[in-house]
């Protein structure tokens, strides 16, 4: 059962469904007219040939408003503009008018609104004014005449006046203190004469200086002739180093007869011969 289908596809041929789909694909119109055209990179040339319709069809006006370039009003905003410059070194940009703008007339609202504002007679005449004493200058205002004329009630007339001083207050007293002419004709009594004298202290703590080697409390006579007992001296002696203490040694030190007459046993000489090792290519399967 197992040879029956391999026989049947030995005996069978073929079929031309077949042989049409074995075939490599071919690359369109472009292979069958002829090879393909270079493409250069950079040029304004399709990719894909276009048809003579596509050629001569004419585009709608949605399609043309489309194609428009988008405005940039980044590129509006950047260019360069005429300025004013501030005193303060501010630039600021003149935008540009318009013709029908200069060529205009006002309304007659306009030209009111842009009328200054007026003050009355009586802010308009020259009014007298305070200097500061910073150069600066503050107008100072007229009083009416019925403002002259009136008279204040009782409450203005109590607030105007000015606030009292508490009667417990008293005034900073002053820094010199001057002396009666009675205090520098007194003279004062033997008690405090006595008193206003300057102590005498028995145990002198403070000396004048003298020579640098000399001591500064006095040494008595029984301890100049005093002697030292054994502990005291040995507790005076300077600390000792220590027996095990080995200075540093030097750099360079001198060698001993010793030890330059000095040879070196057999032994010595073997361990010192260098190991001989074989060359890399002469060792078995150095060459792969």
């Amino acid at each position: 059962m197992a040879s029956a289908p391999a026989a049947f596809y030995s005996s069978a041929s073929p079929t031309a469904r077949f042989m049409e789909l074995s075939k490599h694909r071919s690359c369109g119109m472009a292979w069958i007219s002829g090879p393909c055209k270079r493409l250069e990179w950079g040029n304004q040339e399709p990719i894909w040939t276009l048809s003579q319709y596509a050629l001569r069809a004419r585009p709608s006006k949605r399609i043309e408003i489309l194609a428009r370039p988008k405005p940039n009003h980044l590129m509006e905003s950047l260019q360069p503009r005429e300025s004013f410059i501030f005193s303060c070194g501010r630039e600021s940009s003149i935008g540009r008018i318009q013709l029908a703008a200069l060529h205009g007339s006002p309304s007659e609202r306009l030209e009111q609104l842009a009328r200054p504002k007026r003050l009355s007679m009586e802010f308009e005449e020259a009014r007298p004014s305070y200097v500061h004493g910073c150069g600066c200058s503050t107008p100072i205002n007229q009083v009416n005449r019925e403002t002259l004329t009136c008279h204040p009630s009782a409450r203005v007339q109590s607030l105007a006046y000015p606030k009292k001083i508490h009667p417990d207050y008293r005034i900073d007293r002053e820094v010199e203190t001057y002396v009666t002419p009675a205090a520098i004709r007194a003279r004062g009594s033997p008690r405090l004469e006595q008193l206003a004298c300057p102590r005498t202290r028995d145990n002198l703590l403070f000396f004048s200086l003298g020579r640098p080697e000399e001591v500064i409390r006095p040494v008595s006579s029984a301890a100049c002739n005093s002697t030292a007992n054994p502990r005291t001296q040995e507790l005076a002696k300077h600390k000792i180093v220590s027996k095990r203490y080995l200075p540093a040694r030097d750099s360079a030190w001198p060698v001993s007869p010793g030890a330059r007459s000095a040879a070196a046993s057999p032994r010595t000489q073997e361990l010192c011969k260098p190991i001989s090792r074989s060359q890399r290519h002469h060792c078995r399967g150095g060459g792969v």
